[in-house]
């Protein structure tokens, strides 16, 4: 049996993005509930917009983001991996370029991070983002995701 669960009571922090959105759950023999995120581009979009994120090309976010659906679970994730490197108050902006340049042009998803840190600290920190999070998302698209510095 599948049923809805609209989960309220907001946390303070990011560690549980996924339980803001409508969930599907089951119960199997032992009453256990399991719980699975819908993931899409766009609930993923309304979810980072309420943790301050902003989008320069909103609609060519979400075209990219249906595009490369498998980004959007780790996405999810991105408010508290960016406050855990840099801090809560860390402001996030995405915008997809595309390179008219190419014959086939492939949209590029940039995430840029303006932070209050001293620039040669906030570099260190995007530096072991890249590392510990980026070069880690080994699925479809993730080789147009780039991070950058305001």
């Amino acid at each position: 049996m599948v049923t809805l669960i609209n989960r309220i009571g907001f946390q303070n922090d990011t560690s549980s993005l996924r339980a803001r959105c409508v969930l599907p759950a089951y119960t199997n023999s032992t009453n256990t509930v399991h719980v699975e995120p819908e993931l899409d581009a766009s609930s993923l979009i309304t979810t980072l917009g309420f943790f301050g994120i902003t989008f320069s090309t909103r609609r060519q976010v979400e075209l990219f983001l249906n595009q490369y659906a498998e980004l959007t679970d780790s996405l999810y994730d991105l408010p508290k991996i960016i406050s855990h490197y840099f801090s809560v108050d860390t402001r996030v902006s995405f915008r997809v370029f595309t390179s008219a340049e190419d014959d086939e042009p492939i949209p590029e998803l940039h995430i840029s991070i303006d932070s209050n840190l001293e620039h040669a600290q906030a570099r260190q920190k995007l530096k072991e983002m890249r590392r510990d999070w980026v070069y880690k998302l080994d699925m479809p698209g993730s080789e147009f995701v780039h991070l950058t510095l305001m």
